[in-house]
């Protein structure tokens, strides 16, 4: 009767696994149209901002915002820090396009996620949906070059996209293209120095405990952290 079992949950196995060889060429397709789609999202977005400035009266209380935040005293920048994401990337290679993508994810995560101000900001997806979408994303992007994910407070780790079905994978990251893509919309905001700081820290965290081999100019793991 074991035995039974055993063949049955293999056969199951095998059956999942014909069925999602069979969904690829499809779930490849949708992912090409859905990049048609997020670019004609990008132009639609910014011409509908572009009408709203013209005939919405509040868009008074937007530029009033921009001009307040202008006249404000913005945080001497750091030169040791990286300045942007050409320079984030270019400073961490071999890892650059990973620690480029995860601090765009964090400027993303905190304008969709975390009630950032700015004109512009909406978002098609609701905000749990877009934060577990974007957490998997996340810890794909980790995973692909060899670390294994956030801890989770219940132990184990963060699930990465390859942990789902490939239908939730393509639901996901349908949520997270399109929230990138509405984000762009809104001028990118919160792509800052400290967001570029978050990600280049996170690298080397994983790099000081071993997770990743040591990049040019990594600096050396302190004696106490």
């Amino acid at each position: 009767m074991a035995d039974l079992s055993k063949g049955q949950d293999q056969a199951a196995i095998e059956a999942s696994r014909a069925r999602a060889k069979k969904r690829r060429p499809l779930e490849r397709e949708r992912l090409k149209a859905n990049k048609a789609r997020r670019a004609q999202y990008v132009a639609s977005k910014k011409a509908a901002a572009l009408v709203a400035s013209e005939g919405k009266p509040d868009i008074g209380v937007r530029d009033r915002w921009l001009e307040q935040k202008a006249t404000q005293p913005q945080p001497k920048a750091n030169a040791l820090w990286p300045q942007s994401l050409d320079a984030l990337a270019a400073r961490t290679a071999p890892y650059g396009e990973t620690v480029a993508k995860y601090a765009q994810s964090e400027a993303v995560r905190r304008w969709a996620c975390d009630s950032i101000k700015a004109p512009g900001n909406v978002r098609s997806n609701p905000e749990p949906v877009v934060s577990i979408s974007l957490d998997h994303y996340r810890t794909q992007i980790w995973r692909d070059i060899g670390v294994k994910g956030p801890m989770l407070p219940a132990g184990g780790y963060a699930r990465a996209l390859d942990d789902l079905s490939p239908d939730s994978r393509f639901e996901a990251m349908l949520v997270v293209n399109d929230t990138i893509a509405e984000w762009e919309a809104a001028g990118s905001p919160g792509l800052d120095q400290p967001t570029l700081w978050v990600a280049y820290r996170y690298l080397v965290g994983n790099v000081w405990a071993g997770e990743l081999e040591p990049f040019e100019g990594c600096p050396p793991k302190p004696d106490k952290i």
